[in-house]
């Protein structure tokens, strides 16, 4: 990996620890920091699964996830700061008219923020995981230009 790539990964990470730090104090970072514990300690056996089995083994080239990352004023499942990747995994309250409604929203938001969001159902993750890792990578391989 270059020097520029290095230097250009530590810059983005550095962005997104501002924007999740920055105004450490209020009452809405807190709330938001209480439920990211929450939401990990809670997550889905599709989340567990796909964290455990891949997401957090290294990737090489700078390639690293986190998981219940927050980019304010949501709670994203997974994050590739490297690419700027977004990954949601939906459980069947995503599927209702509300959670759809919800969703577009939040997407819409964070694409404007320049995060590329990809979602995948709990199933294809329970049915497909071959697939959907393979999904990921590709994607990821993209948006790094590789």
């Amino acid at each position: 990996m270059a020097d520029t790539e290095v230097t250009d990964i530590i810059r983005q990470e550095k962005i997104d620890e501002d924007l999740e730090t920055n105004q450490d104090d209020d009452e809405e970072m807190q709330r938001l920091k209480a439920l990211r514990y929450q939401l990990k300690l809670n997550a889905t056996e599709e989340e567990r699964l796909l964290w455990r089995d891949y997401l957090s083994k290294g990737r090489g080239q700078g390639i690293r996830f986190v998981r219940q990352k927050i980019i304010r004023p949501y709670i994203v499942d997974f994050y590739c700061p490297l690419v700027r990747l977004v990954i949601e995994l939906d459980g069947s309250q995503h599927f209702s008219d509300h959670g759809k409604a919800y969703d577009e929203k939040r997407t819409a938001f964070l694409q404007s923020k320049g995060y590329m969001v990809i979602r995948y159902s709990n199933l294809q993750v329970h049915e497909n995981f071959y697939g959907v890792c393979q999904d990921i990578e590709r994607i990821v391989r993209n948006r790094i230009g590789k």
